[in-house]
């Protein structure tokens, strides 16, 4: 499916979400409220967010779908779409350590390819093992790689502000510490961890709102 599409999915979904609740909206007597604008606001800041954490605590959430929707934590209305933010942000962390195990697997590939009549790849075969090395981690784990992996993220920033502060550098060091996470296998403990570089980023989103970027994560 193409990140287009992606999107396009979640955005029909949560305008489900936001529709089927029993519950009048805090804009109930507004007739023409905007539930596909208001779906896509929140995909922009779900977005953003992924973008400083993985795995960003309820608290969090909560006060992103306050802000978003003015729907207090307790209401059934909230609870409805918490769950169903928590949900997509499964998928997100799902196809972000499928892109991790697919760039291991791609590099593994090409080591096999460089040391394949080489005694030490013999010798580190035998182990199941292909063998680290920080400076060819940091040239084929570049910018054009964090771009690649974070499109679909990057597309809610507003890009020259968000290039302005140094986040792809931010991004470039979070892949390379993902990528030795997984290196022989997927660690989500550790990949969960690595919140802690990006989420001090100040990711300013496309719409202007920045609703993501001033929530509190710890």
């Amino acid at each position: 499916m193409s990140p287009q599409s992606f999107d396009n999915e979640i955005t029909s979904k949560t305008s489900t979400v936001l529709t089927a609740s029993s519950v009048p909206t805090p804009q109930s007597d507004d007739k023409h409220f905007d539930y596909k604008g208001s779906a896509r606001l929140w995909l922009e800041e779900a977005k953003c967010l992924f973008l400083r954490c993985r795995s960003p605590p309820a608290s969090s959430i909560e006060e992103l779908i306050k802000e978003i929707f003015g729907y207090e934590p307790y209401t059934d209305n909230a609870i409805d779409i918490i769950k169903h933010t928590k949900k997509v942000f499964g998928d997100f962390r799902n196809n972000f350590n499928n892109d991790i195990d697919a760039l291991v697997t791609k590099y593994k590939e090409r080591q096999q390819r460089q040391h394949i009549f080489n005694f030490l790849y013999i010798l580190s075969s035998l182990i199941r093992r292909v063998t680290l090395n920080d400076l060819e981690i940091e040239d084929f784990i570049d910018e054009a790689v964090a771009n690649k992996v974070f499109s679909r993220f990057l597309a809610a920033t507003n890009r020259r502000l968000f290039n302005e502060n140094g986040n792809m550098e931010i991004l470039v060091g979070l892949l390379q510490s993902a990528f030795k996470a997984s290196f022989n296998k997927r660690d989500i403990k550790a990949i969960k961890a690595l919140d802690a570089i990006t989420c001090n980023m100040q990711v300013f989103s496309k719409s202007g709102r920045n609703i993501a970027m001033n929530l509190e994560l710890y």
